[in-house]
């Protein structure tokens, strides 16, 4: 691949991407930026010395930007999630400002709807989500403290209410803002 093909890729791509980053990792935009341009360096490197194939470009740069927001995020011990306050926030700015970007507007949105079906799932799921997704505790460590039986129930139970989760919210979403 040629140097001014490689650089219209990264033009191409990198007006999309950071974006879809922030949003999907809820992220600054220069981190986002970041770690585009380090999947990218390591995109072209690989391509160059002939180690990839050109198939899947994007899909490629995705995966390589996760892990490099995964892998700082875990040594920043920083996980997803914002807190409470950081979402309550969010959406009072949504409604103050109703111009934000698109990114903002979406991520707000998807906020209000997760709130919004954590809301509707049962006491024992709302505990298992919270404590697992916004605490980061293992589920090894919750058997015992939720009153379930083995680790194979908690981690069923967890994918049960992961998917209820994403039903309602992704219902929500949906219904207000699809």
């Amino acid at each position: 691949m040629t140097e001014p093909t490689l650089d219209a890729l990264y033009r191409k791509y990198y007006k999309t991407m950071p974006p879809k980053l922030q949003l999907d990792f809820n992220i600054y935009q220069h981190d986002a930026e970041d770690a585009f341009t380090d999947a990218f360096i390591i995109f072209r490197r690989r391509i160059t010395q002939g180690e990839l194939s050109n198939d899947n470009i994007e899909g490629y740069l995705y995966v390589i930007a996760k892990r490099i927001i995964l892998r700082s995020m875990k040594k920043r011990k920083q996980t997803i999630f914002p807190d409470l306050d950081t979402l309550i926030h969010l959406w009072d700015k949504l409604k103050e400002q109703p111009n934000l970007n698109d990114v903002e507007q979406q991520y707000a949105a998807m906020v209000h709807c997760l709130k919004q079906a954590l809301a509707q799932l049962s006491e024992k799921c709302q505990i298992l989500i919270e404590a697992y997704y916004f605490d980061m505790k293992k589920l090894k460590d919750l058997v015992e403290p939720l009153n379930y039986p083995s680790y194979d129930a908690i981690r069923s139970a967890n994918l049960a209410c992961k998917k209820k989760l994403r039903t309602l919210s992704k219902a929500c979403f949906e219904q207000h803002y699809g």
